[in-house]
């Protein structure tokens, strides 16, 4: 007790004690009789303040949500604290246009002078003149309240009544306040064009669950913890219902309720106002299809047209049901829906449950395939699901991915968790898209399941036995796609090139043709990529960015594309695409997808490229909050990875690379990732001091693959292997023609190492020529990762013009940054070392004293990194130190 007394805060514990305490208005005539025991809801009423601005108030909700009760407080607080005259008049279905208005005249009058209005009351006095008469008297700044204005059947009156509120406020300064179930003609366009009108949806008055605690604390109801959340969670905070609850349970003040006590009491008392909300419907025509709905998420004009054929009936439904309190209309994504009130749609479910004659999973069935047609696809997966109609779940899970996967990813996850697994194991895109789904809800925090991938190949490989035509083209696909998760990359590229013969024959098909074939090459696409075939990626990207099916693919396919290009050094050209996915009519709501994954990535790799790092924040703080594919996550990393290195931060980046590697394993990566994470590795060793390991990791990979040219020329050049950078340089222009970045950063390298060797000449042309290069394709880094003192001078030697290359760019290494210096003495005691003498013998040979040859053969296993005699003469044959360097002097 004393911990939900807490829980309810303080403005709400000084209402218990104001209430508990007899508050509350006095009653006047006309107004609703008022409570001892009444919530106060200060935010309710502040929204009630901002709507009084507007002319025309419109209070709207199903029955029990208390709207009543909290425009009665609204209007209590304008009389006592603003001094406003106000009428509360609730209308009856015996109501006439005259009466509505001698009874609104009347309170106004008593409130301003305790006098009785004047006003004609001969039977033979027409209407049009009574009510003329009255409403000239309405002259000021009164409040006009008509409460439940849904009761006045005679549409002629409401009509009638609608028009003098017109006429009324076209000459004063009222306000009115309209409360009803349903929509009126206030809420309408003629209306709303003519004067200021102000709409509150009181689905929103439904309790939290602290109101709940609240209410029943003010009658001074005992409970614990878990039964204030059942009542909450079946009730679903409907006032109504809550208030009857109370005051059921207040006839025990000394009982303290637990869950397993309260839960019977709480159902029973959900039916009784259920059934006095509905008796008047059970029996009619309507309460089937009404019945219907209640297993529906929701119902509107043109799905149940299309059930039932009626406009007109359809139209009389709803409105009975609206009429009724059942539910309320809502607009979402522009369309109305009307949906039952919770506790109803619960109620009306389970008596439906135990009925025999109705079949539950068949209306599920029924609802899921009428909100496929209508567009609903999230809630049409839903009750497919209910119904456990698997085929059509799968069906529907196949055509409308993209959008499942965009708005509703955690949804699906656990709608998948329940498909049973005997069907599962059969479906291979069921066994697919769950693998898929988990791996993206979970952030890219559990290893790859490649075992969940094989499978769904095995199923799909199972099923092409007896699939021809369309289907045997998309399980294929499906192949492609699942074997390259599974981390078997060759079989992939294998089905893959089968593919075109099939996807070329499909084209003569209509439109699931065109859409097949566009998913088919997404897949090829990709399947190159992750093979290293980049050229043969692009051919198949290409189409679909030009295509006008599928904005999602289109999407995918331009960030792909953009991806690919600033990687091979064509950063302009990226940037271009990454521009024209931006302003694509679909990018809006597909941004924040895993399609949109590989613009965000080429984004910010071409900022990158210019050294704007808010553009690549801005860029990393979205990936970081959209679900990762499991072959778009490398890409991420590459790009985490990249950044730490520029910044020289590389215990960073190789903490990120090494997770990466944690979470994948390395024969789970294909030869692009391989090549991408190696690169890196190789940097940041480089960045650590750890010039071997970084030669020994890219080892492996010098067979002719372009990735690491670059990578392996900047090892050799700080590993202090001049002679071989260059060759190393030459060789590969040679033999191929590489990428624009590749070629820049070789030439980079080769200016570097032939300064180093004197030849000025070849270092000139080396600049011009990667400038060239790079100035054409807006590529900047590869100047960036070579030593920057070493790249300085150079240009002050041969290419002054060329040092805005380095303006405001990071600097990641220097010439001494891995290459170890050693002074001529050391270098004369490094040589002494590969002879057998001791210390003391080398000391006598140098003159010098054993201490003083003990000092710098610390130094030399400092420099070196080394611990013994024998690997200090190994590294430095690796150095290519061995012997002081012409021209170096001694400083010892």
């Amino acid at each position: 007790m004393e911990e939900m007394l807490t829980s309810v805060g303080t403005e709400q514990a000084a209402d218990v004690a104001r209430a508990r305490g007899g508050g509350g208005r006095t009653p006047r005539p006309g107004y609703p009789r008022p409570r001892r025991f009444q919530l106060r809801r200060p935010r309710w009423l502040e929204a009630l303040d901002d709507a009084a601005r507007a002319q025309i108030v419109c209070v709207r909700g199903p029955a029990g949500t208390g709207k009543t009760t909290v425009v009665a407080d609204w209007v209590d607080r304008e009389v006592t604290e603003g001094g406003r005259r106000v009428a509360w008049h609730g209308a009856r279905e015996t109501d006439t246009r005259c009466g509505l208005w001698r009874s609104v005249v009347a309170q106004l009058r008593r409130e301003a002078d305790g006098s009785q209005p004047e006003h004609p009351d001969r039977d033979d006095a027409p209407d049009e003149e009574v009510v003329a008469a009255l409403l000239t008297r309405l002259d000021g700044d009164e409040v006009i309240v008509l409460d439940e204005f849904d009761r006045l059947r005679d549409a002629g009156i409401a009509a009638a009544v609608e028009d003098d509120v017109a006429w009324l406020l076209e000459r004063t300064r009222c306000t009115v306040v309209v409360v009803s179930r349903r929509s009126t003609a206030f809420e309408g366009t003629a209306v709303a064009a003519r004067f200021d009108v102000e709409v509150l949806d009181t689905s929103g008055l439904l309790f939290t669950q602290q109101e709940t605690a609240a209410v029943l604390t003010l009658r001074g109801v005992a409970f614990d913890s878990p039964a204030i959340a059942m009542v909450h969670e079946r009730l679903s905070g409907w006032p109504t219902a809550v208030q009857r609850l109370t005051n059921q349970l207040a006839l025990e003040p000394h009982r303290v309720w637990h869950r397993d006590e309260l839960e019977p009491v709480v159902r029973r008392i959900a039916v009784e106002i259920v059934d006095e909300l509905t008796s008047g419907l059970r029996g009619t025509a309507s309460w089937p299809a009404i019945v219907t709905g209640a297993v529906l998420p929701f119902m509107n004009k043109d799905m149940l047209v299309r059930d039932e054929g009626d406009a007109a009936q359809v139209a009389q439904l709803l409105d009975v049901a609206e009429r009724a309190g059942l539910g309320a209309w809502t607009r979402v994504r522009g369309r109305s829906r009307f949906t039952l009130t919770p506790v109803v749609k619960r109620v009306l479910t389970e008596q439906l449950a135990l009925q025999e004659d109705r079949s539950m999973p068949d209306i599920a069935a029924a609802g899921a395939r009428l909100l496929e047609g209508e567009g609903e696809i999230r809630e049409a997966v839903g009750l497919a699901a209910a119904a456990q109609d698997w085929p059509y779940l799968a069906a529907l899970t196949r055509q409308h991915y993209a959008v499942l996967c965009r708005d509703h990813h955690a949804e699906l996850v656990a709608i998948l968790a329940v498909v049973p697994r005997d069907h599962m194991e059969t479906d291979p895109w069921l066994l697919h898209l769950q693998a898929a789904m988990h791996f993206a809800d979970d952030g890219g925090r559990t290893a790859v399941p490649a075992a969940a991938f094989a499978r769904a190949d095995a199923a799909a490989r199972e099923r092409l036995k007896s699939d021809v035509g369309a289907e045997s083209v998309r399980d294929s696909v499906l192949r492609v796609a699942s074997l390259r998760r599974a981390g078997s990359f060759g079989r992939a590229l294998a089905v893959a090139r089968s593919l075109p013969d099939l996807l070329t024959a499909m084209r003569t098909t209509p439109a699931a043709g065109v859409r097949l074939s566009a998913d088919g090459h997404m897949q090829v696409g990709i399947t190159h990529l992750h093979d290293g075939s980049h050229e043969e990626a692009l051919q198949h990207f290409a189409p679909l960015a030009r295509s006008n099916e599928d904005p999602h693919l289109r999407i995918q396919a331009m960030g792909y594309s953009a991806y690919l290009h600033v990687l091979r050094g064509d950063v302009r050209r990226g940037r271009e695409l990454v521009t024209l996915a931006m302003r694509d009519g679909s990018w809006f709501p597909w941004r924040h997808s895993v399609w949109a994954v590989p613009v965000h990535v080429a984004a910010a790799l071409a900022a990158l490229e210019t050294w704007d790092l808010p553009t690549v924040d801005r860029h990393m703080r979205v990936l970081d909050t959209l679900p990762y594919d499991l072959e778009d996550w490398p890409l991420v990393v590459h790009l985490r990875a990249f950044r730490l290195l520029l910044q020289g931060d590389g215990l960073g980046g190789f903490g990120v690379i090494r997770d990466a590697e944690g979470h994948y394993g390395r024969d789970a990566l294909s030869n692009h990732h391989q090549g991408l994470m190696h690169v890196l590795k190789s940097d940041l060793l480089l960045l650590a001091r750890q010039a071997k390991a970084a030669l020994a990791g890219l080892r492996p990979f010098l067979d002719g693959r372009e990735s690491v040219a670059g990578a392996q020329a900047r090892a050799l050049l700080l590993a202090g292997n001049a002679p071989h950078a260059r060759l190393f340089a030459d060789r590969l222009m040679w033999r191929s023609n590489p990428s624009p970045r590749t070629r820049t950063e070789l030439h980079v390298v080769r200016a570097v190492a032939s300064c180093r060797l004197g030849d000025l000449d070849a270092a000139r042309t080396s600049l011009d020529e990667a400038a060239t290069v790079s100035s054409a394709r807006g590529l900047s880094t590869p100047w960036w990762l070579v030593p920057r003192d070493e790249l300085e001078g150079l240009f002050d030697q041969v290419a002054p013009h060329l040092r805005p290359v380095l303006a405001d760019a990071p600097s990641v290494y220097s010439s001494d940054l891995t290459v170890p210096r050693l002074t001529r003495r050391e270098g004369v005691v490094l040589t002494r070392l590969r002879a057998q003498g001791s210390i003391e013998d080398i000391a006598t040979d140098l003159g010098v004293s054993p201490n003083t040859v003990k000092t710098q053969v610390r130094s030399i296993y400092r420099k070196l990194g080394v611990g013994s005699r024998a690997e200090a003469v190994r590294v430095a044959y690796e150095w290519h130190l061995m012997g002081a360097p012409e021209g170096q002097r001694a400083d010892v």
